[in-house]
């Protein structure tokens, strides 16, 4: 008798698990725009530059680690061509369900590597931005302490000040939320890895 036997599995979150780079692009555009115009660059070859950095510059800079939607299927198909010699059949159709498993099992460690791979390397990136942000946070303490100061003594008008404190609690919040992703990442690669969450 013919068989047929179907796997699968499925799972969609609420939007892919990635970082968020395209409020940097204002700050390369001018970064590059100020190389460029700095005069260090034959003028010549600045058209060819740009047009090199434009579609780099165009593109979405969203770095996604994983996507929203998660799923695999595996099928069999069994279908027996001759009856006799059932003992050699069957010894023959364990062989290759030995195969098959063997397969299966390679392909289910090759997707767990690649898996653990993307999640560490994703770890590593993001720990790396939640350095960055504590820079910023550290840049703009020291700033807003100076626009104290500088308000105190009379220097500059308060609506300076507030606008410095506005940008700590942004530098804040942006911090925050890349250590909330560390965690996530974390927790992912816990999982992955097989072991209970700290």
């Amino acid at each position: 008798m013919p068989q047929i036997n179907l796997t699968g599995a499925y799972a969609y979150m609420a939007k892919d698990i990635g970082f968020d780079f395209n409020h940097l692009k204002g700050p390369a555009k001018d970064l590059t725009g100020k190389i460029l115009g700095s005069g260090l660059i034959d003028p010549t070859l600045i058209p060819t530059i740009q047009g090199l950095l434009n579609p780099m510059m165009n593109a979405d800079w969203f770095l996604t680690l994983q996507d929203q939607s998660l799923g695999f299927v595996g099928g069999e198909v069994t279908v027996p061509i001759w009856m006799g010699g059932k003992i050699n059949a069957a010894n023959r159709a364990a062989r290759l369900n030995e195969r098959t498993a063997t397969e299966q099992g390679n392909q289910t460690r090759n997707a767990l590597i690649s898996e653990l791979v993307e999640r560490y390397f994703g770890l590593a990136l993001a720990q790396q931005v939640v350095a960055v942000r504590q820079q910023v946070v550290d840049g703009v303490r020291r700033h807003l302490e100076d626009a104290r100061a500088l308000e105190k003594n009379g220097m500059i008008a308060q609506s300076e000040r507030l606008y410095v404190e506005f940008k700590m609690a942004e530098a804040e919040r942006e911090l925050h939320n890349a250590q909330l992703q560390v965690e996530t990442i974390s927790s992912t690669l816990s999982n992955t890895l097989g072991r209970e969450n700290n």
